[in-house]
């Protein structure tokens, strides 16, 4: 998306609903009024920010959890291998592992 306000027609189009229905969602408080500014008399929508306000994540959020995710290319024997099993017995930590070969072995 080039803009990052847009007007409240983009925004009935990605919900799939009237404009008139975005201008009722902003003036019952639906749309916060952190994703809305107007400007001449016209209203400009975040629309980045009132998807992820749906999905309950803010924008800031959204940026950071992408940062966060990675793939994890570690094996299934390596992860396990990096869990803590302090405190628990040496026959969970083997039944754990029987396990992981065992699923490594159906594939």
């Amino acid at each position: 998306m080039a803009d990052k306000y847009v007007p409240a027609e983009e925004v009935a189009d990605v919900f799939s609903m009237t404009v008139h229905a975005v201008r009722g969602w902003r003036r019952k408080g639906t749309i916060p009024d952190s994703l809305f500014i107007k400007v001449g008399g016209h209203y400009r929508y975040d629309l980045e920010g009132i998807v992820g306000h749906f999905r309950g994540v803010t924008a800031d959020e959204a940026d950071k959890r992408s940062e966060e995710v990675k793939e994890d290319t570690r094996t299934p024997l390596e992860k396990l291998q990096s869990y803590s099993l302090t405190g628990k017995s040496e026959e969970l930590k083997a039944q754990l592992t029987e396990m992981d070969f065992a699923a490594d072995e159906d594939f």
